[in-house]
Parts: C-alpha cells; structure tokens; sequence
C-alpha cells in the first residue's frame, strides 16, 4: 500500500500505514489508536464519522476547544483518513467502471450489452483508464483544494501560495498549529509542483 506522505509526527507512519492497508474501522477506534482518547466524547456529540473527520481543519479543532498540544496527531489522523476513503472510492470506481462479457463472448462496457453491432461485427467498447484521484499532500490545508503553487512555509506544511500569504496578512501563526512562525518567507515546492501538473497532464 501507499504511504502518506508528509506526516507532521515520524511516530505515526506506521500507524497510518496500518490505517491504510486494512480494513476501514469506526472512527472512534482510529482515536484511540493515535492516543486521542480527549476528542472520542466531541466527535461522539457531533456524530462524526470517518467521511466527516477527512474534511476537518484547524479552524474546526479551535471551535470544538480541543487541546492544541494534540492538534498535531489530529492532523495526521485526518492526512490517514483522508487518503484511505479516496483510496476506497477509487476502489469502488475500478469495479463499477469493469468491463463484462456479453453474450457471445464480446467484451463490453460496464452499460453496455453483447451482441452484434452493424454488419455482424462484435461489438467492442474500449474501456479507458481513468486518471487516479489526487494525492492527499496536494491539498491546501486552508482551501482544501488541489493546489497550483503549493509552498512550504516555517511550520513546514504546503499550502497555496495565494491562501497563505493571505492567512499570512492577518496572522504571523501556524494554521496547521497554531504556534508563531519563526518567519514568514514561502519557499516554492517544485518538486510537488511538478508532480501535481504531471498528474492534471494525464487524461481525465
């Protein structure tokens, strides 16, 4: 399986490895796997489940007052959740995309029937690849949106360049932890640059 990329604590890769190569558990077991027992009564009131979890940001850990000291292990959890259920979902996308065998033997698309087609020709529909989804490192912690020119701030997480020079306007403090930058200069991600346009280059 894949690993995800870029985790703020070394200690949870094997974690997350774990997460991503078995089966799909309740959240409240993930917390209590990455040592977030504090979260497991918020999450329980608001009725949060994994889909719900991927889509969490900073902002909405400041709203439930969680403790920031955790905050860290959090984002990780929700970096782990999030590659897992598109990993499901392409998942789900191969077999409903397969083809099948019509009658007759011709291949077909996954809507398609057997049967001849014109002047008793098999019937043939090719089945195009689709491009894989996104990977999770590709997306602004702040927009949540596949970035175009991801930068690397001092709390060493990428965002866009536009949504952090604007956070960046108004606060000189980590989005992802809350702590005080020890500067506010960008450094351009080339690297993930190039990876993000390599992957918008391939057909959809």
């Amino acid at each position: 399986g894949r690993a995800v990329k870029r985790l703020t604590i070394p200690e949870n890769v094997e974690k997350a490895q774990k997460l991503l190569e078995g089966p799909l558990q309740p959240l409240v077991r993930y917390l209590r796997a990455w040592g977030l027992e504090s979260w497991i009564p918020m999450c329980e009131e608001e009725e949060l489940d994994c889909d719900a979890w991927a889509l969490m940001s900073p902002a909405d850990f400041d709203d439930m007052n969680m403790p920031k000291e955790t905050w860290a292990a959090a984002l990780d959890l929700v970096m782990a959740v999030r590659q897992r259920l598109k990993m499901e979902k392409a998942s789900s996308g191969d077999r409903g995309a397969g083809g099948t065998r019509g009658t007759g033997g011709q291949e077909v698309g996954a809507c398609g029937s057997g049967g001849p087609a014109g002047l008793g020709a098999a019937a043939h529909v090719p089945i195009t690849p689709t491009r894989p989804g996104p990977d999770p490192a590709w997306t602004c912690p702040i927009s949540q949106e596949v970035m175009d020119e991801p930068v690397r701030a001092a709390d060493g997480f990428v965002y866009e360049r536009e949504e952090i020079s604007a956070w960046l306007q108004r606060s000189n403090m980590s989005p992802m932890t809350n702590l005080e930058l020890d500067h506010t200069e960008l450094e351009d991600d080339a690297e993930m640059r190039a990876e993000i346009a390599k992957w918008r280059a391939a057909p959809a």
